[in-house]
């Protein structure tokens, strides 16, 4: 391996780049785009807490075990909540979702909490999960409470309509709790109904997805991609349409020598278009190596998709098209494994790590998963680029 024919191929890309006005006018629009949003707060007086408004995930986090509660509301889920409500319990919040925190207080009878945690400025977002879980749970003591003191379901209450829900809500279950106290059967079995507590609290901003956050993620995402993914093939295929390709091929640069100096120009490029941008917004980013590392193995993934893209296609348009149907397919792939609770298969794209890391390194709240999310990225954008190494040197140049 020699540097200097390194060095002359990087040069060469380099000025390639620097003739591509269209490149450059791009470029400038996304420092103009990192200036404007650095100036000007979209969050101000908006309430919204990402880009998409709404709740399209809840989680029901308990912190005791009532096995026939759980089963009962489980297996009443309706078929348009389906995939959207997990049992389960997160370290911290995630974009467009909320929360039902069950929590147990001792007591004779004890008192159960139930705290509504909705995103900002979106209360209403979490209705219908609330409606269902509020009916599916009074449904599951009043079939208890039939069974246990033989009271006919038709005398037991329905929730009465009212302007506050909550208030109803927690109304029926005094009524409830007034039917087992009176009964002899409740007393003679030591049968006692929990106190129910209602509330509503706003998740807090920094468990959420904050939109300046979103925007300057999406303006780095995109810089890398466009610099590795799209112009890397575009540029390479007209190389190869020119004879260019072919005259390094035939030159004492050897074909090793051809991809390390891409491999070495576009991930750099982008990484440095990115690092602009960051600095920009947030300087203090800059300073965490987590930060760092999630652009290098973000730039490199996708420095592998696109050589690999630059290797399968003919001509610059094929190029072209080529990475625009690959970003299509990655995104509606996640956005259906995400809609339909499919596991697995999204971890194995790199779309899928990227976002989550960068996001982390930007809110500058890094958790031990998102160094599981790095991992995944890097052993990702590894195996890109060793698969564009093998289809370059086997056909790359033809």
């Amino acid at each position: 391996m020699r540097w200097y024919i390194i060095h002359t191929l990087f040069i060469k890309e380099a000025q390639r780049h620097l003739a591509n006005r269209s490149g450059i006018v791009l470029a400038i629009l996304l420092v103009g785009a990192a200036l404007l949003l650095s100036l000007f707060n979209p969050d101000k007086g908006g309430g919204s807490t990402g880009l998409v408004g709404g709740v399209h995930k809840c989680f029901v986090d308990f912190d005791f075990v009532d096995d026939e509660w759980l089963d009962h509301l489980r297996n009443h889920i309706p078929d348009a909540l389906k995939g959207q409500i997990l049992f389960r319990e997160l370290p911290n919040a995630q974009p467009g979702t909320g929360t039902i925190r069950i929590r147990l207080s001792p007591g004779q009878p004890p008192t159960i909490t139930v705290t509504v945690l909705y995103p900002e400025g979106q209360p209403q977002a979490m209705e219908p999960y609330v409606q269902w879980f509020w009916l599916e749970t009074r449904r599951h003591y009043q079939n208890a409470l039939t069974t246990l003191l033989g009271t006919d379901s038709k005398q037991l209450p329905s929730i009465p309509k009212a302007d506050d829900p909550d208030w109803a809500t927690q109304a029926t279950f005094n009524h409830l709790r007034e039917i087992v106290n009176s009964s002899p059967n409740a007393r003679s079995k030591n049968i006692a109904l929990p106190y129910v507590v209602i509330k509503r609290e706003q998740l807090s901003l920094t468990s959420v997805l904050d939109a300046k956050i979103a925007i300057s993620m999406g303006l780095v995402v995109f810089s890398l991609f466009f610099t590795c993914v799209y112009l890397l093939p575009a540029f390479t295929c007209e190389e190869r349409e020119r004879g260019v390709l072919l005259a390094q091929a035939l030159s004492p640069a050897s074909p090793l020598e051809i991809v390390l100096a891409k491999f070495l120009f576009y991930p750099l490029s982008g990484m440095s278009l990115a690092s602009l941008l960051v600095l920009i917004y947030r300087p203090a980013v800059l300073q965490l190596a987590f930060f760092w590392l999630s652009l290098f193995a973000v730039a490199l993934g996708f420095l592998g998709i696109g050589m690999v893209v630059a290797c399968l296609a003919k001509t610059q348009r094929a190029a072209s098209m080529g990475a625009l149907t690959y970003a299509l397919c990655m995104a509606m792939l996640l956005l259906i494994c995400q809609q339909n609770n499919i596991p697995i298969l999204p971890q194995l794209a790199l779309e899928y790590h990227g976002p989550k890391i960068l996001h982390a390194a930007l809110q500058m709240q890094v958790y031990w998963f998102h160094w599981m999310h790095l991992l995944g990225a890097m052993c990702l954008a590894v195996t890109w680029c060793a698969a564009a190494a093998i289809l370059f040197r086997r056909r790359g140049w033809q």
